[in-house]
């Protein structure tokens, strides 16, 4: 494959591909929206649609700048989500859920997510023309979102193996030096 216009055999053999789930392979932010929105909306229902559509965004674009403080390490992945959601339910006028109350909306979230987490259109065509023309043994995928990929989205290529850096628990950052060792 011509790395310029993709029309060519590659120069040099290409062995593999590890591609980064969220926001590339798959539609994460329409998920992660999904997920809140569903998941909220009792603590929500006095807010108008655009506030809470408005919300919802800030959630899932982490307007709590959070992810940032997970990736220097001072949060842990799940604490970052909380203090996103702590920020969502403040601009909402709302107590957060805490606790063991927390980590419930934390895992009803996360199948929530998993629930509606597709890739991107152009996903499976762009998987199978690169496996046709690369010819490759194998191509991986990368998420610290979940320990797997989202099912049923990807299957259509059966090279794509996923390879979680993170563990279930998201104890480390994805910029952790032992994430691809």
């Amino acid at each position: 494959m011509n790395a310029s216009d993709g029309s060519g055999p590659a120069t040099v053999p290409i062995r593999g591909v590890l591609f980064d789930i969220d926001e590339t392979l798959v539609d994460l932010r329409s998920a992660a929206i999904q997920g809140f929105v569903s998941l909220s909306a009792p603590a929500l229902a006095h807010l108008n649609p655009e506030r809470i559509a408005a919300i919802a965004a800030d959630f899932a674009d982490d307007g709590a700048r959070a992810y940032d403080r997970y990736m220097a390490g001072e949060l842990t992945f799940l604490g970052q989500r909380e203090v996103r959601l702590q920020r969502a339910y403040r601009l909402a006028g709302a107590t957060a859920p805490s606790g063991q109350a927390y980590a419930r909306w934390a895992h009803e979230y996360e199948t929530k997510v998993r629930e509606s987490w597709k890739p991107f259109g152009d996903v499976p065509a762009f998987l199978d023309q690169l496996e046709s023309l690369a010819r490759l043994a194998t191509m991986s995928s990368h998420t610290n979102v979940t320990s797997c990929r989202p099912q049923g989205s990807l299957d259509s290529n059966a090279s794509l193996v996923p390879i979680p850096l993170g563990h279930r628990n998201h104890t480390r950052p994805r910029s952790w030096p032992g994430a691809l060792h």
